[in-house]
Formats: C-alpha cells, sequence, structure tokens
C-alpha cells in the first residue's frame, strides 16, 4: 500500500507540474522540471520499482537515472495535445 500512494503521488506531483499553463519558456519549465524531480528523489522507494505500472517506471527510472529529458518531451508533448 505504501509503495502505490508513493508513486500514485510521484505521478500526480509530474501530471499537475505539465498542467499548469503559465506562460514560460521551455527552457524555463525543463529547469523547473528538473528541479522538482530533485526534491522528489528522495521519496522513492526504488526496491518496489518491478511491481509498478509501466507508466510509473518510467517515471521512477528517469528520475532514479536523472533522465529528466525523456520525461520531461514525453509529458510536455502529452500536454500539448490537452490545450
Amino acid at each position: 500500500g505504501r509503495y502505490f500512494i508513493m508513486t500514485t503521488r510521484i505521478v500526480a506531483i509530474v501530471r499537475m507540474f505539465f498542467e499548469d499553463k503559465t506562460n514560460r519558456s521551455i527552457g524555463k519549465k525543463y529547469y523547473e522540471y528538473k528541479e522538482l524531480c530533485k526534491k522528489v528523489q528522495k521519496y522513492i522507494d526504488y526496491d518496489y520499482e518491478d511491481e509498478c505500472k509501466v507508466k510509473h517506471y518510467f517515471i521512477l527510472m528517469t528520475i532514479k537515472n536523472k533522465w529528466y529529458l525523456p520525461s520531461f518531451t514525453y509529458y510536455y508533448i502529452k500536454s500539448l495535445g490537452k490545450e
């Protein structure tokens, strides 16, 4: 249960970040996303990473390995489709 709550909250934080439609440059948004991931990283319990959904695994692995650009690109493009 604890793992499910943690991953669900992390995914929610990432989604909420991209739902913010304030006019910022893509560079500024990427910098803010990296800072957000650095703050969230300390709360991730990687012992449960094999049990999660693919989408959650993708987010956890990009944060764990500090590969911020792939997840940023995915969610940025996804957020453009919602406009």
